[in-house]
């Protein structure tokens, strides 16, 4: 029989993954349309939402966060 046993951390994301997709930077900014730069300033200052931290040197954004944002956004300028 094999073992499996994996850190608490990946167990965690696994089963947030299952509940929710969680979305990697690449796809945030072609989703939203803002540079890396932007986004960690929007999240420095409290105008965009944070990461969940999914291994040591990964995170990732939850997709109903990152999809409220863009709700909760004033409509574009169109023009002319």
């Amino acid at each position: 029989m094999v073992s499996l046993r994996l850190p608490v951390e990946h167990l965690r994301v696994m089963i947030m993954e299952i509940d929710e997709r969680l979305l990697r930077r690449v796809e945030v900014e072609n989703l939203i349309g803002l540079s890396r730069s932007a986004i960690y300033l929007r999240m420095q200052s409290g105008q965009f939402p944070q990461p969940v931290r999914v291994g040591k040197n990964a995170v990732r954004w939850r997709e109903s966060a990152v999809r409220s944002w863009i709700a909760a956004r004033p409509p574009a300028r169109e023009t002319e």
